[in-house]
């Protein structure tokens, strides 16, 4: 028998013949040797795999909550934006107001100019900055651009107030030249030309629009914008059927194309008196009021005084 083999008996069931193996002990400690490297290998890769499954998974939790906190800072973001976007329209409609009290006053609003204030806030570009970077971004809009602008609103908002209680106490000494001052507006309607040059609905030429022209119904009321004098009723070339106003301190105020007139020629009117109706009458492509207004002879943008909406 040799020593160096050892043998292994293979039995098998149903009575079968019995199988005889001779293994050397070098190759038996060869199999035990690659059946314990094979487990010791998969134990270590079964823990390097549960390991790396474990810090995938925190990291993708970590990557969650930092992509729901960036969404949250950026919905945070545009809603203080909106929020500041606000109130810097409620500035800019009392920086017209303003503009309208000083007009109404027979001053320039030049006197108080708030639109060259200072203005912040944030553009449409700069709330698309990368999705990355919307912490620091929103840590900068805190300490610096909202204090800023907000800084800069309380600032305008002071230099408003302090205007309007100068014109108070100027409409408190001079009530009788406002009711004088066009502020109405003649008619309902839309403003389909403005004051100013435009291209002409006749030549398609650039010329200057001394008036507005006020798009309405035919026969749609026209009022009188403010105390005063009929010193004309009549049919002007090209205006049609035309009526004329004179203010007291300088304004006079022209209507025309009308449909017919309710007012004669010297009548003394009041602010909101039916003086005529829309019409089509002279050189026109459709019923509407052409209106205009003069100061010390000089033609003036009439929605510059309108206090009343019109679109």
């Amino acid at each position: 028998m040799n020593l160096g083999m050892y043998t292994v008996y293979l039995i098998p069931g149903d009575n079968k013949e019995p199988r005889i193996m001779s293994v050397s002990k070098t190759a038996l400690i060869g199999i035990c040797c690659a059946v314990v490297f094979l487990f010791v290998s998969s134990l270590i890769s079964g823990i390097m795999l549960l390991n790396y499954y474990s810090r995938y998974s925190s990291a993708c939790k970590e990557l969650e909550m930092e992509l729901s906190s960036n969404i949250l800072l950026k919905n945070d973001i545009k809603m203080k934006s909106d929020h500041l976007m606000y109130v810097d329209q409620k500035v800019e409609q009392l920086n017209e107001l303003s503009g309208k009290l000083f007009t109404m006053v027979g001053l320039s609003s030049k006197i108080y100019d708030f639109t060259a204030s200072a203005r912040g806030g944030q553009s449409n570009n700069e709330l698309k900055t990368n999705e990355n970077s919307y912490r620091l971004y929103y840590m900068n809009y805190m300490n610096s651009k909202k204090n800023e602008y907000i800084e800069s609103l309380v600032e305008q908002v002071d230099e408003l107030s302090e205007s309007y209680s100068y014109i108070e106490n100027i409409i408190r000494d001079n009530n009788h030249i406002l009711s004088h001052i066009p502020t109405l507006t003649p008619t309902q309607g839309y403003v389909t030309s403005a004051y100013g040059y435009r291209k002409s609905p006749f030549t398609g030429s650039k010329e200057f629009h001394k008036g507005i022209d006020i798009s309405a119904p035919d026969g749609t009321p026209v009022v009188a914008p403010a105390d005063g004098k009929v010193v004309f009723t009549g049919y002007k070339t090209g205006f049609g059927n035309t009526i004329i106003i004179e203010h007291d301190f300088g304004y006079v105020t022209h209507y025309a194309h009308l449909k017919e007139y309710n007012v004669k020629r010297w009548q003394n009117v009041k602010r909101g008196d039916l003086i005529g109706r829309v019409g089509n009458t002279g050189r026109s492509t459709g019923p509407h009021l052409h209106y205009e207004v003069l100061f010390h002879g000089v033609n003036v943008n009439p929605s510059r005084y309108f206090f009343d909406k019109i679109d």
